[in-house]
C-alpha cells in the first residue's frame, strides 16, 4: 500500500498518467517487494522489548535504493518505455515516509494490543537500578525483579535469587528478557547460564561504558570479537548550516500556522491573572553565551521573589529546581505546562539563532553556573525547544541521566538523531511523561 501510494504521488508531481497504470504500478510493486525483502526489511525477531521507532530502518533505505534502480531497468522490457529515474527516486524519497507510517497504522488497527513484556535483571547496583528505572517509565515493560549471587544492599528487597536460579525463574515467572547489567560474579559462569536459557527468552546485554554510546553506535567485528564504536559527532559546517536552515524553516511556518493559538492563549492568561503574557528569563546558550528566553507566563508574578522560600521542597536533584503542585502556577498555567503550550513562544528563539528545535533544555543563568567538569559538553551546542530529556522521561529522570542525556546528543550529534527527536516529541507530549 505504502509503495503504490508513493507511486501514485511521484506520478501525479510529474504530471506522468503513464506511470499510474496497472503495469507500471506491478512493475514498482515487482522492482521495490524484492529489494526491500533482500535488504532485510521484512526480517522480524522475537525482541519486542525495543519500542516502535518513527524513522525507517537501514533495510528500508537500502531496499527502496536498490528498488529504485531495478525499476528503471525492468521498465522498458516490461512496459515499452523508460521510467524516469527522478520520479523512481521520488517514489523512493515519499516510500521512506509512508512505509514506517503505513506499518504503524497496521499494528495499531490489526495487531492485537502489545502484551507486557515480563523482564528480569541480572546484576544489581547503580546500573542495575538505573536500567530498572528506565523500564519502569515504559508502559509495556514488566520489571519483575533481580538475580545476583552478592546483591547491592539497596537492591537487596528486590532480589528473587541467586544467578544459578536464572532458567527457573525464567520458567516460573515467564519471563521474555533477561538485561544483564553487570555483575561480580565469575564472567564465564554468568556466560553458561546465559547460553543454557531457553530460546524464547531474549538476553540483552548493557554495555560497559555505556555512558559513552549512542544509538548512533554500531557494531563492528574483529576477528570474531564484536566491538562499539563511539559514534562522532556530525557537526560539520554543512550539517550545522542545514540544521540552522531547518530550524528557520520550520519555525517559521509553525508561528504563521500556530498565530491563533497565540492569540487563543494570551487572552486566557490574561482573564486569568494579573500580569504580562510572556514570561522572559535570562538562560545560557551555546558557548555559556547569555540570552532571554520567551515563554507563555503559567505563574504568578512575584514567582521569583517565593522561589527561595519553596527552596526545601524541590522534587528533583541536582542544580535543578522542580517542585510537584507548586503553590506559584496558575490554574491555566498548570494546563499550559501539561500540554507544553508555554514553550512556543521559544520559536521566536529559535528563528533569532539563541535556540534550536532539538538541543539540551537552557537552564538559568544561576543552574548553569554548577555545571561543570564533563557534563559542560552541552553548552557546546545550541539549546533546544525539545531534546532527549522530553522523548527519555522528563522530570521523572534524575540529575545524572539528564548529564548522561545532554553528554550523549552533544557527543553524538547528527541531523538524523534530530529527526528522530522531533518525531518522538509530540508522543512524548500526549503521554505527559514525567510531568511536574
Amino acid at each position: 500500500m505504502a509503495i503504490a501510494g508513493s507511486t501514485t504521488v511521484a506520478s501525479l508531481v510529474y504530471g506522468d498518467r503513464l506511470s499510474t497504470s496497472p503495469t507500471t504500478m506491478a512493475v514498482m510493486l515487482v522492482s521495490f517487494l524484492p529489494a526491500l525483502a533482500v535488504s532485510g526489511s521484512y526480517r522480524r525477531g522475537t525482541n519486542e522489548i525495543v519500542a516502535w521507532r518513527a524513522l525507517p530502518g537501514a533495510g528500508v533505505w537500502h531496499g527502496l535504493t536498490l528498488g529504485v534502480v531495478l525499476a528503471v531497468l525492468a521498465a522498458r522490457p516490461l512496459m515499452g518505455h523508460e521510467l524516469q529515474l527522478e520520479q523512481a527516486a521520488l517514489a523512493a524519497l515519499v516510500g521512506l515516509a509512508a512505509i514506517p507510517a503505513a506499518r504503524r497504522l497496521v499494528s495499531v488497527l490489526v495487531t492485537p494490543r502489545r502484551r507486557t513484556r515480563r523482564v528480569l535483571i541480572l546484576g544489581t547496583g547503580r546500573v542495575a537500578a538505573s536500567v530498572a528505572a528506565r523500564l519502569r517509565r515504559c508502559s509495556y515493560v514488566s520489571v519483575v525483579g533481580m538475580v545476583d549471587d552478592d546483591p547491592h544492599p539497596q537492591d537487596a528487597s528486590g532480589v528473587l535469587g541467586r544467578q544459578a536460579d536464572l532458567p527457573d525463574l525464567c520458567a516460573r515467572l515467564d519471563i521474555d528478557d533477561v538485561l544483564v547489567a553487570f555483575s561480580r560474579k565469575p564472567t564465564h559462569e554468568t556466560l553458561e547460564l546465559l547460553r543454557g536459557l531457553d530460546d524464547k527468552v531474549s538476553v540483552w546485554v548493557v554495555p560497559r561504558l555505556y555512558e559513552l554510546l549512542s544509538w548512533r553506535s554500531v557494531v563492528e567485528e574483529l576477528h570474531g570479537i564484536p566491538l562499539l564504536d563511539v559514534a562522532p559527532a556530525q557537526a560539520g559546517r554543512t550539517a550545522r548550516a542545514v540544521k540552522r536552515g531547518f530550524d528557520v524553516a520550520v519555525a517559521g511556518a509553525l508561528l504563521v500556522l500556530l498565530a491563533p493559538a497565540f492569540a487563543a492563549v494570551a487572552v486566557a492568561i490574561k482573564k486569568s491573572s494579573p500580569g504580562p503574557v510572556m514570561f522572559r528569563q535570562l538562560r545560557s546558550g551555546q558557548d555559556r553565551q547569555p540570552f532571554r528566553i520567551y515563554k507563555f507566563r503559567t505563574m504568578q508574578m512575584d514567582a521569583e521573589q517565593q522561589r527561595a522560600a519553596l527552596a526545601e521542597h524541590n522534587d528533583v536533584d541536582g542544580p535543578i529546581f522542580k517542585m510537584r503542585s507548586d503553590p506559584r502556577v496558575t490554574r491555566v498555567g498548570e494546563w499550559l505546562r501539561q500540554t507544553s503550550l508555554d514553550e512556543l513562544p521559544q520559536l521566536f528563539n529559535v528563528l533569532r539563532g539563541e535556540m534550536s528545535l532539538v538541543g539540551p533544555r537552557p537552564f538559568p543563568i544561576e543552574e548553569s553556573e554548577n555545571i561543570t567538569d564533563w557534563a559542560t559538553i552541552r553548552f557546546s551546542v545550541p539549546p533546544g525547544m525539545t531534546g532527549l530529556w522530553q522523548v527519555c522521561g522528563r522530570s521523572a529522570l534524575s540529575y545524572d541521566d539528564l548529564r548522561h542525556l545532554d553528554y550523549i546528543y552533544a557527543a553524538s550529534w547528527s541531523l538524523l538523531w534530530d529527526l528522530r527527536i522531533l518525531l518522538q516529541t509530540p508522543a512524548s507530549v500526549l503521554h505527559r511523561r514525567g510531568v511536574l
